[in-house]
């Protein structure tokens, strides 16, 4: 089986995706320990503590999910991408409904906040 290479522009822009997402991270860790000092009242160290604890549960949480995801067998649409979901709460029977899809059907849904698919619950 003869392999494409990958192209130049993908190697070069490779990490641009985590751009965005670092800086929306960056301005969660400001304005939460702003929150914690300036709101709150908590005082340096017991907010360097709730952020140093909540740090090491995303930590292990995201080293569990990983290892899960790791696990799974790939299906049509490779190993992650198959398991974004959107669901919501109620249904007539106030029961959650939960519907599988594609990353852009999910963020679809959850900007517009209407699934186009068929819910599966």
């Amino acid at each position: 089986m003869n392999k494409k290479p990958t192209p130049k522009s993908a190697l070069h822009f490779w990490g641009v995706s985590q751009i965005g997402y670092q800086l929306m991270q960056n301005m969660d860790t400001t304005f939460f320990s702003y929150f914690l000092t300036d709101v709150a009242l908590f005082s340096v160290t017991l907010s360097g503590t709730v952020l140093t604890a909540t740090s090491v549960v995303d930590l292990i949480y995201s080293i569990i999910v990983g290892a899960v995801v790791g696990m799974l067998p790939p299906m049509k649409w490779g190993r992650l991408r198959s398991y974004h979901i959107t669901g919501r709460y109620p249904d007539d029977d106030n029961r959650l409904q939960v519907c599988y899809g594609t990353q852009d059907e999910c963020i679809d849904a959850a900007l517009t906040g209407r699934w186009h698919g068929e819910w599966r619950g």
